[in-house]
């Protein structure tokens, strides 16, 4: 990821599992308890990664495309899927979208059921940061951070665990503008997870990028 994009910094205070969201999804955390949460545009979800080990080998997770047709017609409405397959237990996922706009017209993006599924079965949430911004002019869509925050059931936070499989990261809706060929592509992709091994510190999952 280049230097100069903007970057997203989130304090999320996760009872006595703090320091393991902290290294994960920030580079300072308030010190407080339970699943009160704030945020900051100042460090990415990567850069909080990549401050620790790279001594811990994970297996690579997948980023694909998928939409019904990639042949469109003026008019139609179309839906954009971000799909993630990971074997390695997921707590936050980072990725953004290019598309044609003199093709389409992205109206919508929001975050898919894939962590928030995970998160909701053991008493959890997730939150997006920062909201993805919409350029129509440019044919391009922000990163969206999507993170899982709280706490398990109340209890406390088990490293190693999270959001495996395969399911929907992102959704995109678009309309199209012209007949022609849709070839959309991921952008800013990144997959975090919270290894045992890791002494709770947040690792970056390698990631295959399919568009």
């Amino acid at each position: 990821m280049k230097r100069n994009h903007r970057r997203v910094r989130l304090f999320v205070a996760f009872g006595l599992s703090v320091l393991l969201t902290c290294s994960l999804l920030l580079s300072a955390c308030s010190p407080g308890a339970g699943a009160t949460s704030a945020v900051t545009s100042k460090t990415s979800l990567v850069a909080a990664a990549q401050t620790t080990t790279n001594s811990i080998s994970l297996t690579a997770g997948t980023m694909s495309i998928s939409l019904d047709n990639r042949t469109i017609k003026a008019g139609d409405t179309i839906t954009v899927n971000i799909m993630v397959d990971s074997q390695t237990g997921l707590r936050g996922i980072q990725c953004g979208l290019d598309f044609d706009p003199k093709l389409m017209r992205c109206d919508d993006a929001e975050e898919g059921p894939f962590l928030k599924k995970w998160a909701q079965s053991l008493g959890m949430s997730t939150m997006v940061v920062p909201d993805p911004v919409i350029d129509n002019q440019k044919g391009h869509v922000s990163k969206m951070v999507i993170v899982v925050t709280g706490r398990p059931n109340g209890q406390l936070d088990n490293p190693g665990t999270g959001a495996t499989g395969n399911g929907i990261a992102a959704t995109y809706s678009f309309t199209a503008l012209a007949n022609g060929q849709a070839i959309p592509k991921i952008t800013d992709a990144s997959l975090i997870a919270i290894p045992a091994s890791s002494g709770g510190h947040a690792v970056e999952v390698p990631v295959k990028i399919v568009n």
